[in-house]
């Protein structure tokens, strides 16, 4: 049996290797693909802890202080260590960019690896990134310069040691809202000068064996109870400073109504003398009036005039007298009683003269007394006035005063009362180490993604060895009748075919299993490490990703040939001896539609009846041959979409040609760019994503530097100034569409608005609104940091033009952020040569095995046709006709299947802040459609030439029945 089984091995070695070949495949591509997730969640996991990293990352909105750390210590029952890090602004002479900087204290030392120098002991010395050196060429004692931020100071620092840190598993050093939003590196310093009492975070390092997602839920559990006593702690000075401040505002408001009690004492005291003084005046006046009386209702400047008025009346009264008594004198003749009357009316004249002149000195001294006194009394009244109107406004500044600044310290009261009492922040691992996140979901976006391929393997290894199988026991009828005959029982006479089944499954399984386990995994890490800094795969034979691919190609091969063999076997033995029935002959569709089918030639309808006449060498040829069209289909797709989608990003949608960003109070020259637009560009967070937001100065130009445009139709979207937008994938993974509100977080402060529009976006979220919706919204005031600008030609020391201005923090092209973008993308390349690769060999088994079997059960007839007369070439075309034939269907059914595949793996390996182009462009599918069919030709062309080698008197012996 044994020696029949090789025999039949020697006989179809072909068919022994397509069975081989294709359970090598299946097993090879379902464990390699979906092992090589777990394989590097192993080795990131292995790796982490032979790098002594941290288990959980505390982190507060309101930062960690000294009574945080014990409270937290308590709760966790171990000792944490505080530390400092934020991203900033650093320049040195060779690049100027965003890094991430950390204290080097007990909680950082075990991050960090030296590949030069040492590790920072003095003041100012730092350690820095790898990175840093590899991209930038800063080298040891090289100076880095770090600009201002919330967290640390100005310093320079003195390079000492190079190397690479356990927080940072990949290439890319993390995003941030600053400058283009990647971070350059990371460097660690000692005496880091600090505008901080508070940490920024919190590490815990446990024992092997601690339940560490126990101790998070614990943590999560007392978040609130935690916050309310961090934001107590945090509050407490201001509420002290606002009682201080109700009290001070009780004395001053005592201080200044006693002060205004006492002038205004002041100023009745000044009332009471004027009101003496006038009435002294009124009675000094009284004695003026020469018989006229005073009306007590003028004032004193008009009883003045009043008596200016009386006294003229008087001396015109006294004047006329005289000058009448001097008439008179005149008038009297000299006679001695004449001269007795003139005597006597002289007297009376001198009277009225003296009485006259006694008047007019009187009145002249008393009035300029008088007008003095009334001066001085309106002089007084007016300063008493004035003082008292000064009084009454300082009374009623005083008041306002008091009552703005009450209400200033109730606001703020009110302000702290309603304030967020902050946010605790629990990382594992998994969440604290930059490209931790991104390693894990590449490792299961890539056990996702194969997880499909090996099934189109897995069907075709079926139809391959139910066909191969087929046709053996057909072929060997009459030996199987003589097994039976000289004793054999069924299961016995089957073996053989069972076996050479089982020969091409064990050595296939084995060498898929070296392939999945071994071969494919590290080819695909090995590709993903250009982006990741982790150690060799560690490689595992994983029993749960064994037992199936196993399992299912040990059915798919050795079951099918059980199967078909027992069903054959089990016939009586004097049947097997035997030929084989024909089939019987079925009429097709095609010979239904009458005026078609009579049109065909005889060899064209021959060639439609065979096939359908082999059910199972059609479905193994669609399927096959389908599947490697949808695979190539796949593979260009995927290539297009990722490609395109750069494309897209950076050279259709971000249309400046870089940033600049910038302090309120920088001077920039305008004249250096050939178009600006402004913005206030802010890191906040959508229900958990993080996203960037721009608010526009000037939103309806804001267009010409960032596009809006519908992703299908590509037409630009209108938007106002009251329209809120967001990007594509943002608003897919939060299922929002147009109208629906949100919510968004800036500074630990929620907002709510309303989606406005959605646009075209395929790097980063992305959430847009004017200057006035922001405003609306958030009711503060925003100044802008960040100019877009567009300049045509940029010379070389662009960036250290503008740098030179003291408050410009960064300048960041464009360009640079593509060709980091690129980078990053250049790990699905591996993904699609592995695609592209499987296709063909797929097609390769397929078409070889079909046109081997075709030739093999069909030698009598391919004998007859040489017998009578047919040419070499004719006789290929009248095999490859069929193929063709085949061919063309598995490409119709295999264009529907890769547009479809297409879809799920584009939507299955998108990482989250990217989204992929998502439509199949048509080219993907022409050139995928046209380069299986001309493979498929080519095979048919060098396989079919076997047709020829047909032996004609062998093939056409027969037997006796």
């Amino acid at each position: 049996m044994v020696k029949d089984i090789l025999r039949e091995l020697k006989a179809r070695k072909l068919q022994f290797f397509a069975i081989l070949l294709i359970t090598t495949l299946g097993v090879g591509f379902f464990i390699g693909i979906r092992v090589t997730g777990h394989d590097m969640r192993l080795t990131a996991d292995a790796y982490m802890e032979d790098a002594n990293v941290l288990d959980i990352k505390v982190m507060h909105s309101l930062g960690v202080d000294s009574e945080m750390k014990d409270e937290l210590d308590e709760i966790l029952e171990q000792k944490g260590y505080r530390l400092r890090s934020t991203p900033l602004y650093a320049e040195s002479n060779k690049f100027d960019n965003v890094i991430s900087v950390y204290e080097f204290n007990e909680a950082t030392k075990d991050d960090l690896t030296i590949l030069q120098g040492r590790l920072p002991v003095n003041k100012n010395e730092v350690f820095i990134d790898s990175m840093l050196f590899e991209v930038h060429d800063i080298k040891l004692f090289d100076e880095i310069k770090l600009k201002k931020n919330d967290i640390f100071n100005e310093a320079s620092l003195e390079v000492v040691g190079i190397g690479q840190s356990s927080l940072f598993m990949n290439k890319s050093r993390g995003y941030t809202s600053l400058g283009s939003g990647d971070i350059s590196g990371f460097v660690y310093g000692v005496g880091l000068d600090s505008k901080l009492e508070e940490s920024t975070e919190i590490r815990y390092k446990f024992e092997a064996d601690t339940d560490v997602k126990r101790k998070i839920k614990l943590l999560e559990s007392k978040a609130e109870e935690i916050s309310q006593a961090r934001f107590d702690r945090a509050v407490a000075p201001e509420l002290v400073k606002l009682d201080e401040a109700e009290i001070e505002l009780e004395q001053a408001k005592i201080d200044g109504e006693k002060e205004i009690a006492l002038q205004q004492a002041k100023i009745d005291e000044g009332r009471a003398e004027l009101a003496g003084a006038k009435r002294q005046l009124e009675a000094g006046m009284n004695q003026l009036t020469f018989g006229f009386t005073l009306s007590t209702t003028d004032t004193l400047g008009q009883r003045l005039d009043l008596l200016q008025q009386n006294y003229a009346a008087a001396k015109r009264l006294a004047e006329a007298s005289i000058d009448s008594l001097r008439i008179q004198i005149d008038a009297i003749e000299d006679t001695e009683v004449g001269k007795l009357v003139k005597v006597e009316l002289g007297k009376q004249l001198d009277t009225q003269i003296q009485e006259l002149d006694a008047m007019t000195s009187q009145f002249a001294d008393g009035f300029a007394e008088l007008e003095k006194g009334v001066a001085q009394y309106e002089q007084g009244v007016r300063e008493l006035e004035a003082g008292q109107r000064e009084l009454d406004e300082g009374k009623k500044t005083l008041n306002n005063e008091i009552a703005t600044n009450r209400k200033k310290i109730a606001d703020a009261r009110e302000k702290i009362a309603t304030t967020s009492t902050g946010d605790l922040y629990v990382f594992d691992r998994k969440d604290s180490i930059i490209g931790y996140k991104e390693f894990y979901d590449d490792s299961e976006r890539i056990e996702a993604v194969g997880a499909v391929f090996p099934l189109i393997f897995f069907g075709v290894a079926v139809l391959v060895t139910l066909s191969t199988i087929t046709r053996m026991v057909e072929e060997s009828r009459m030996q199987l009748g003589v097994y039976k005959a000289l004793g054999y029982t069924w299961f016995q006479a089957s073996l053989k075919y069972v076996g050479f089944a089982a020969m091409a499954w064990g050595i296939g399984t084995f060498l898929g299993l070296i392939i999945g386990f071994y071969l494919l995994p590290n080819l695909i890490y090995n590709t993903y490490r250009i982006l990741y800094e982790t150690p060799p795969l560690v490689s595992r034979v994983v029993l749960k990703y064994l037992w199936i691919p196993v399992l299912v190609s040990f059915l798919s091969s050795v079951g099918v040939a059980f199967y078909k063999s027992i069903m054959v076997s089990r016939e009586r033995g004097a049947q097997l001896l035997r030929p084989a029935m024909p089939q019987s002959g079925q009429r097709i569709f095609l010979e239904r539609i009458t005026p078609l089918w009579n049109r065909l030639g005889f060899l064209y309808k021959v060639s439609f009846r065979n096939l359908f006449r082999n059910k199972t060498r059609f479905l193994m040829t669609v399927i096959g041959i389908g599947g490697c069209a949808g695979l190539l289909i796949t593979g260009f797709g995927l290539d297009h979409s990722v490609n395109s989608m750069i494309d897209l990003q950076f050279n259709e949608i971000m249309n400046y040609d870089g940033i600049i960003v910038y302090e309120p109070e920088a001077k920039i020259d305008n004249t250096l760019f050939d178009d600006y637009t402004n913005v206030f560009s802010s890191n906040i967070t959508v229900n958990e994503n993080d996203v960037t937001m721009y608010v526009a100065e000037d939103f309806t130009k804001f267009p010409e530097f960032f596009k809006f445009r519908n992703s299908k139709t590509k037409n630009e979207i209108e938007v106002y100034d009251d329209t809120v937008v967001i990007s594509e994938k943002l608003a897919l993974i939060n299922d929002l569409k147009i109208g629906d509100s949100f919510k968004f977080k800036v500074d630990g402060i929620s907002y709510e608005s309303e989606v406005g529009a959605i646009i075209e976006n395929y790097a980063n979220h992305y959430l847009f609104m004017s200057q006035q919706a922001y405003e609306e919204i958030s009711l503060s005031e925003v100044e802008m940091n960040m100019r877009m600008f567009k300049k045509a030609d940029i010379p070389e020391n662009f960036a250290e033009t503008i740098l030179k201005e003291e408050k410009i923090l960064n300048v960041t092209l464009a360009s640079g952020i593509l060709d980091i973008f690129q980078e990053q993308m250049g790990n699905f390349s591996v993904i699609i040569y592995v695609v592209v690769i499987a296709a063909f060999l797929l097609e390769l088994i397929v078409l070889s095995n079909l046109i081997t079997m075709n030739i093999s059960e069909r030698k009598k007839e391919l004998a007859t046709l040489k017998v009578l007369g047919f040419y070499p070439m004719e006789l290929a075309k009248y095999i490859l006709r069929e193929n063709i034939t085949l061919t063309l269907i598995a490409l119709i059914l295999g264009g529907v299947f890769g547009v479809f595949l297409h879809k799920f793996v584009i939507i299955t390996a998108e990482l989250d802040m990217i989204m992929f182009n998502r439509q199949l462009n048509l080219f993907s599918v022409v050139i995928s459609l046209v380069l299986t069919f001309v493979i498929s030709v080519l095979i048919n062309f060098i396989m079919s030439r076997k047709a020829n080698d047909v032996d004609m008197s062998e093939a056409l012996k027969t037997f006796d029945a």
